[in-house]
C-alpha cells in the first residue's frame, strides 16, 4: 500500500512486514492463505491539518501472488478522497463595548461576553471546545452562563473557563455561540485595562485564537469640555494670566479621563489720551 504525503502512518491491526517511510509504502507478507479465506488489516493514519482542507489525497493498494518466485499482480485499487475538516473563523464580543478609543467602561458595569464560532470546513465538527482565561480583574464568583446555541458543559479552574460542546455535529457553514456574564472586582483600580480572548478547538484541530476585547475600567465617564473666550481688556490688565493680544489654548484635566479645552481670543487695547 502507498499512502499520500498528507497522511502519516500511525498503526495497523496487523503490523506491516516493511515500512518504507521515504516511499510511503507499507508491505504485508503472508506465507500462506487458504482457499476462500480472508485477511483483514485496519490501518490508522493521521491526516493533515485544517490548512489543507479540500485537497485530493491518493492511496493505492496492490495484491500480488508469488508464483514460483515471480510476483503476479492480482488486484489494484486506487482511493482518492478529499481531505475534509471543520474550520473555524471565530470572534469574541463584549457588551458594553466602552466609549472612545480606550473603550472606557464603568467599573460597576456587568460585562457580557459572547464567543461565536462558525464551521467553514467541508465536514461536520463533532466536538467543539472553547477555552477562555478571564482577566485577573474579573471576579470569577460572579461568572454566569447566560445562553448557548447547544447544550454546553462548563468547568472552572481558577480563572480558566472551559466550554465543551460534545457530539453537536456542527454542519459545514453552521454556527454556534456561548454567552456569559461576569463583573469586575469591586476594588479594581481606576483606569484598569481588562483584556479577554478565547481559544476554540474544532475536533482535533489546532486551537484558533479569537480577537482580544479590551475595556478600560473607570469610576466615572465624562465628556470633554470645549470653551471659547473672545475677550478684550485694557493694557495693564490680564485675562487668565495673559496680558498680550493673541490666541491662546489651555488644557485642564477634568477627572481621570476628561479634559477642558479652552481657546482664548484676546485683544489688548492701548490707552487713549484725551486732549482739550
Amino acid at each position: 500500500m502507498q499512502y499520500d504525503s498528507l497522511a502519516t502512518f500511525v498503526s495497523a491491526t496487523l503490523p506491516p512486514s516493511m515500512h518504507d517511510i521515504a516511499a510511503r509504502e507499507l508491505t504485508w507478507d503472508f506465507d500462506s492463505l487458504s482457499l476462500y479465506t480472508d485477511q483483514f488489516v485496519r490501518i490508522t493514519f493521521k491526516m493533515a491539518d485544517e490548512n489543507f482542507v479540500g485537497q485530493m489525497m491518493n492511496f493505492s493498494a496492490s495484491s500480488f501472488m508469488d508464483t514460483s518466485g515471480t510476483d503476479v499482480l492480482m488486484d489494484h485499487v486506487v482511493y482518492t478522497p478529499i481531505l475534509v475538516c471543520a474550520v473555524d473563523p471565530n470572534d469574541k464580543l463584549v457588551m458594553p463595548p466602552g466609549v472612545r478609543e480606550e473603550n472606557y467602561t464603568l467599573k460597576d458595569d456587568l460585562l457580557t461576553y459572547t464567543i461565536r464560532f462558525e464551521n467553514l470546513g467541508n465536514a461536520e465538527a463533532i466536538d467543539i471546545t472553547v477555552m477562555d482565561t478571564l482577566d485577573a480583574s474579573l471576579d470569577i464568583s460572579s461568572f454566569h452562563v447566560v445562553n448557548s446555541s447547544f447544550p454546553v458543559l462548563t468547568t472552572i479552574d481558577g480563572q480558566v473557563i472551559t466550554f465543551f460542546f460534545k457530539n453537536i455535529w456542527l454542519v459545514a457553514q453552521g454556527t454556534g455561540f456561548v454567552t456569559y456574564e461576569v463583573r469586575p472586582h469591586s476594588d479594581v483600580q481606576d483606569l484598569t485595562p481588562v483584556e479577554n480572548l478565547a481559544g476554540i478547538v474544532f475536533d482535533f484541530n489546532q486551537p484558533i485564537v479569537t480577537n482580544t476585547t479590551t475595556n478600560t475600567l473607570v469610576y466615572e465617564i465624562c465628556d470633554h469640555v470645549n470653551v471659547v473666550f473672545d475677550t478684550t481688556i485694557c493694557k495693564g490688565q490680564d485675562f487668565l494670566g495673559y496680558t498680550d493680544s493673541g490666541v491662546y489654548f489651555d488644557t485642564l484635566q477634568i477627572g481621570s479621563i476628561c479634559d477642558s479645552f479652552t481657546e482664548i481670543h484676546l485683544t489688548v487695547l492701548e490707552p487713549v489720551s484725551i486732549s482739550d
